[in-house]
Formats: structure tokens, C-alpha cells, sequence
């Protein structure tokens, strides 16, 4: 009797150890790959502040090399005619993105503000976990990485690629102007929009390293990442059937106190923007 029920105890426990080992396989499975992005692209967000648009931004991604090893995201943010008359804006931003990791490998700034110039080389060695600022007019500094880094672009880049269907949750580590953040990218709700069914996205900040306090930025980018504001994006799914890829088709966040919105132009909205 005592050997039957030992064996009987033993098979059980056997039984419910395979089970838990079959469900912790479906819980830490890796995700789904990253949904592709095409090696060209040209899209532009009209940049709002309310109704007025303040600022169009044009987003450019392209291979740098043969072998498309690396991808470089280009962005010129120019303000419209009546903001410039108020304040100007022409700012390039320049981003580096190893296409295996999707981590950014350089990372150049060259802003023209009415009250504010700046020039800026970040260099990313993500595998010995350091970054180099270069800063005109002022001493280069080195800092250590918390991890794997985006920048806010390849930050960007990396949410259009992630698939939220398969998993609606996903965590990375951002660097603005050497703070460094955790960041956490929730999906909240599918929406309908004029853009098409969306991933209503929420993502939060969390101070981890870094200097103590952002450094004076720019008018586009500055304060964009912070901790008692969360950044809410829209991202449209990748169509097979179209072949449209994923797209980030709204942006809702705060510049010094200011609400803002980037938004998709409505000429593109169907993921092929007209030719000239």
C-alpha cells in the first residue's frame, strides 16, 4: 500500500512538474520577429500645437550600405510659415541603426533655432556598454549604458516594429541627452481612425542613470522623454496583404508645458505617399 501510493504520489507530481514546465515555455516563449521595415521610406508628420500646425517633420529611412547592415533615420523639422515668423526652427537629427539589433550606433544632432544653436555626435558602442557626446564648444564626455540603448528615433523605430498583437507589453532603455530611462510600452485599446484600426500605445519613463537632469534641448525633441508625462502613440499594424508596413500614424506629448501632436499627413495615411 505504502510503495502504491508513493508511486501513484510520484506520478502526479511528475505529471503537474511537465505541466508547469509546458506553461512556462508558453509564458518566457520568445516574441514573434520584429515585423520588417522597408530599406527606403519618406513619410512626414504635421506637428500641432492645437489646431495650428507648428512644425513639419519629415522622417527619411534608408540603407547606408550594400549589404544594408546599417539603416540611417533622418529627420528635418522645419516650423511653418506663421510659428517662424514667432520663433524659427531648422533642425536635422541623424540616426545610425544596426539593422540586426535595431540599436543606434551614432547618433547626430544640428539644430538652428532662433535662440538656440547646438551640435551634437553621440557615439553608441552598444557591446561595450558606453556612449561618447561630442558637443560643440564644450569638453567631450563618456558615460556607461545601462543595457541595450535607443535613442528617442530608434526608440520610435523599434515600437513600429514590435508586434503588440502577440505581446502588448514591451520594456527597453532610452537615452536623452545622456539621462538614461526605462522605458515601458504598454498597449491600452485598439482604436478606429481615420488612419485605420491602431494600437493605442502608452509608454512611461523611468529615470535609471545618467546625468541628474536633462540638459537645455531643442525646440522638437526637448523634455519629450520625462517621468510625470507619458508619451501615447498611435501605430497602425503592418499589412501583408498591402504590403504596407507598420506605421506610427499619431503622436500625443508635452514640450515645456506645451500639449503637442504629430500626426501623419492625411496624403499618406494610406502608407503610399503620392510621388513628387
Amino acid at each position: 500500500m505504502g510503495g502504491s501510493a508513493c508511486r501513484i504520489a510520484g506520478a502526479r507530481w511528475l505529471a503537474v512538474a511537465i505541466l508547469a514546465m509546458a506553461l512556462g515555455r508558453l509564458v518566457y516563449a520568445e516574441p514573434a520577429p520584429p515585423w520588417p521595415l522597408p530599406d527606403e521610406e519618406i513619410v512626414t508628420y504635421a506637428v500641432k500645437w492645437g489646431r495650428l500646425t507648428v512644425v513639419d517633420a519629415v522622417f527619411a529611412l534608408e540603407s547606408r550600405d550594400l549589404d544594408a547592415a546599417s539603416h540611417v533615420i533622418s529627420v528635418d523639422a522645419t516650423t511653418t510659415a506663421i510659428p517662424s515668423r514667432i520663433y524659427r526652427v531648422t533642425n536635422r537629427y541623424e540616426t545610425v541603426v544596426d539593422v540586426r539589433t535595431g540599436l543606434p550606433t551614432s547618433y547626430r544632432k544640428e539644430c538652428d533655432e532662433a535662440k538656440f544653436q547646438e551640435s551634437v555626435l553621440v557615439e553608441y558602442a552598444q557591446a561595450d556598454r558606453h556612449a561618447a557626446y561630442t558637443v560643440a564648444d564644450a569638453p567631450a564626455r563618456r558615460s556607461a549604458l545601462v543595457g541595450d540603448t535607443h535613442n528617442l528615433f530608434s526608440g520610435l523605430y523599434y515600437l513600429r516594429r514590435h508586434n503588440f498583437a502577440a505581446t502588448p507589453k514591451t520594456d527597453f532603455h532610452l537615452d536623452a541627452k545622456g539621462v538614461y530611462w526605462h522605458a515601458r510600452a504598454t498597449r491600452t485599446r485598439n482604436l478606429r481612425t481615420r488612419a485605420g484600426e491602431v494600437w493605442e500605445v502608452r509608454v512611461d519613463f523611468k529615470r535609471v542613470a545618467g546625468l541628474e537632469e536633462p540638459l537645455q534641448s531643442d525646440l522638437l525633441t526637448d523634455n519629450i522623454v520625462r517621468g510625470d508625462s507619458p508619451l501615447t502613440l498611435h501605430i497602425r499594424p503592418a499589412s501583408e496583404d498591402e504590403g504596407r508596413p507598420p506605421m506610427v500614424v499619431y503622436m500625443d506629448y508635452q514640450v515645456r508645458g506645451f500639449r503637442l501632436t504629430a500626426e501623419l499627413r492625411d496624403d499618406e495615411r494610406d502608407g503610399h505617399p503620392p510621388d513628387g
